[in-house]
């Protein structure tokens, strides 16, 4: 199928809207990568502006280009001449002077990922992929320096925990309140299902009075030791005469004289009994 591409600007062909958006190469392969990028932010900004002039008519359009125009020629001929200050490196601020530049970073981001969600969902996941990649590469040292942080910021930490508890209360207990449903749906739900299957707590008592009237009084601690060990050597016998194959498979998993399996089986042999 042969297409025909039109190079005459959209005022030209007729079509009354704004252009797309393009970001130039620099901005774009920065922002790929999670950083914040002023020049990109402008770009759409300016963007978003012709938008809502369009809207309200060509005469309002026509004075917010104007505007842009004149705002980018002054922002040209002021650094031409020299007239903008020059920028610190940040390696050369103080610490107070990095945070306060941090602060102010973090700020204008949060307000234009208002507008702009995708780019906020692409910055978080960039973040995370490069913290799985840290803790692929060296997790003791992520975890050293998280519990560090921890330690050295413990009160700042606790003070917006609390917070966050007091702004989110009313959310923060519904969804306890909803995890707290579902485990007790769950329990009821389970415990239908042993009760169907007759492995239920009231199944297990019914058949424990069904073998206290069968059989009677277990007996002194004396018999059921004796029991026991006869209900050893009856097991003992049994192991001799199966297989090699046989036998370690029902070994496996499980230490046949650690005192919780004796303890079990003694119980399970006095109620055999």
């Amino acid at each position: 199928m042969s297409q025909r591409i039109d190079h005459r600007s959209l005022k030209a062909q007729g079509i009354d809207r704004e252009p797309t958006l393009t970001i130039p190469e620099k901005v774009w392969y920065a922002e790929r990568a999670g950083r914040f990028s002023e020049a990109g932010n402008e770009i759409r900004a300016r963007h978003r502006e012709r938008l809502e002039a369009r809207k309200l008519g060509t005469q309002q359009l026509a004075r917010v280009i104007e505007k842009q125009r004149d705002e980018l020629k002054s922002r040209l001929e002021l650094e031409k001449a020299g007239g903008q200050a020059k920028k610190t490196p940040f390696g050369s601020l103080t610490r107070e002077e990095r945070n306060a530049y941090r602060r102010e970073y973090y700020r204008k981001r949060r307000e234009l990922e208002v507008n702009n969600p995708s780019a906020a969902e692409a910055r978080r996941a960039a973040g995370r992929r490069s913290y799985h990649l840290q803790m692929q590469k060296n997790p003791e040292a992520i975890r050293k320096a998280r519990s560090r942080y921890r330690a050295e910021n413990a009160e700042e930490l606790n003070r917006k925990q609390r917070e966050y508890r007091h702004k989110n209360a009313e959310s923060v207990n519904q969804k306890r309140r909803e995890q707290r449903k579902a485990r007790s749906v769950e329990l009821q739900r389970s415990s239908r299902a042993a009760s169907a299957r007759g492995d239920g707590p009231k199944a297990a008592a019914t058949r424990w009075k069904e073998y206290r009237a069968k059989q009677g009084p277990i007996g002194t601690a004396a018999e059921s030791a004796q029991r026991w060990k006869q209900f050893r050597l009856e097991q003992k016998a049994r192991e001799a005469a199966l297989g090699g194959h046989q036998r370690t498979h029902q070994r496996e998993g499980a230490d046949s004289d650690s005192p919780d399996r004796t303890r079990s089986r003694r119980r399970a042999h006095d109620l055999e009994r």
